[in-house]
């Protein structure tokens, strides 16, 4: 880790953390959403490395932008979750040390900037688009345009639905080719074709609506940000043992991701014959078939089970009288 870099602001951290949402609190009246926290402390992170200010933020890339690392935070930040995909953020303790004072009116300075300019409501995409433009990889903000321009089809009248398929799969395409050659991608980068095959012909298919399509396309992307925080220029200040465990969540995330992968692939072939003849495809269809088949005969043999404890009890209900102590 680079805790202990002499670069290091000393209290930087902690002073940044309770600054933004006092800011945020003073001009809104609440606490601060964990999306706008994360992305308000990258802006200030990426500004002070400009500066050769070293803050010493645990933070790493991950699905829309970058994110800190809470187990490596102030321990007087108190994430509150109110609602499921909703966290606040809220600052739990004493005053923190300030540092010194030049840097201090820096980290001022830039609070200020961000507070004004991104907490008033419907600013915050704005922020988010900011520091994607310091992604790491153009990987991903090739693959941010997949998501914008789902949301731009879903909201927009002034394209038809055929422009807006074939618009969205050449965006897939284009962020498909820009995968790092990297070895940490090499599991992502070996499944785009099969990934690419399900949209090609769920794009070309009326009856795949562009709701289920944004759903297959946003699983890829999660799954693939799993391996994204892995690499060394997704992650910074992180201890040697997060990594390791987010290495070892791998195998689970991917049994996930294949999973639903199954799953789309074979509700897809009811509307779509050829996907059973796909060679990238064929053999998850298969798969899916047998575990739609391992399953029915599970529940078949419980319902038998079921029926057979019910006649039992049925032909011994006047033998005994159930609750009583002879």
């Amino acid at each position: 880790m680079n805790l202990n870099s002499r670069r290091v602001v000393a209290g930087g951290l902690a002073y940044s953390s309770y600054k933004f949402i006092k800011e945020y609190v003073d001009n809104t009246g609440t606490e601060p959403s964990g999306l706008y926290f994360n992305k308000a402390l990258s802006f200030l992170n990426t500004n002070l490395k400009r500066d050769g200010i070293e803050l010493g933020l645990p933070h790493c890339w991950y699905r829309w932008g970058d994110q800190v690392v809470r187990y490596y935070m102030p321990r007087e930040l108190k994430w509150t979750h109110e609602e499921d995909a909703y966290t606040k953020v809220e600052w739990n303790g004493n005053l923190p040390e300030y540092p010194n004072a030049s840097i201090k009116a820096r980290i001022d300075s830039i609070v200020k900037q961000v507070t004004e300019t991104y907490c008033r409501a419907g600013k915050i995409q704005d922020l988010v688009d900011r520091i994607y433009d310091e992604a790491p990889f153009e990987f991903q903000r090739k693959y941010k345009q997949v998501r914008d321009f789902f949301h731009v089809a879903s909201t927009t009248r002034t394209m038809d639905e055929k422009g807006k398929r074939e618009v969205i799969l050449s965006t897939v395409k284009n962020a498909l080719e820009s995968i790092p050659d990297d070895e940490i991608f090499k599991t992502v980068r070996d499944f785009a074709p099969t990934f690419l095959d399900l949209m090609n012909y769920c794009i070309t298919s009326s009856e795949i609506g562009l709701g289920a399509l944004n759903e297959i396309s946003e699983e890829f992307w999660f799954w693939a940000c799993y391996y994204l925080r892995l690499h060394p220029k997704a992650h910074e200040n992180i201890g040697s043992d997060t990594v390791m465990f987010w290495n070892e969540r791998l195998t689970e995330e991917n049994a996930k991701f294949l999973d639903n992968f199954r799953d789309h692939v074979l509700e897809f072939s009811k509307f779509i014959p050829s996907i059973a003849t796909d060679k990238n495809l064929r053999i998850y269809l298969d798969e899916a078939i047998e575990e739609d088949r391992q399953f029915r005969a599970m529940l078949s043999e419980f319902e038998k089970a079921v029926s057979d404890l019910g006649d039992f009890l049925g032909r011994n209900k006047k033998r005994y009288k159930f609750g009583e102590i002879n």
